[in-house]
């Protein structure tokens, strides 16, 4: 029988495992699973485990046919008694374009260029190139 020398490196290395993790001498009629085991299985001839118990079923049962209660939902009014949204609303509301609402919208992209507040490097390449100590990776 040829059998892998990994596989019996594996034995050997299992067998240590087992002696530090259980602390228990691994010999060849050591069973890894013994502790797994669980008692012998017993028959279940009464079928508890299948039974609900009266009490929950009839009180399940009486739940479902009860009439239930929608729940209530308040819709808060504006001051002017309208049933509108007020602007306020909105935390951010919605962009409106000028079609609709007369102002134009500008995105940052399209305004004029900010010339002063544009971020500027404090170094330029070839210094912090020359300098790493100035927190220049």
């Amino acid at each position: 029988l040829l059998v892998p020398k990994v596989v019996l490196e594996y034995h050997k290395l299992s067998k240590d495992v087992v002696k530090e993790s259980l602390e228990v001498e691994a010999t060849d009629s050591f069973d890894p699973t013994q502790r797994l085991q669980k008692d012998s299985p017993m028959k279940d001839s009464s079928k508890q485990g299948e039974k609900l118990s009266e009490t929950t079923a009839s009180s399940m049962s009486g739940m479902a046919t009860s009439p239930r209660k929608a729940l209530k939902i308040e819709v808060e009014k504006g001051s002017s008694g309208s049933d509108t949204l007020t602007k306020s609303d909105f935390a951010k509301k919605p962009l409106k374009h000028k079609e609709n609402s007369g102002t134009e919208v500008k995105l940052d992209a399209q305004k004029d260029f900010a010339g002063e507040k544009a971020w500027k490097p404090l170094l330029t390449t070839d210094q912090i190139a020359r300098e790493k100590g100035m927190g220049a990776t």
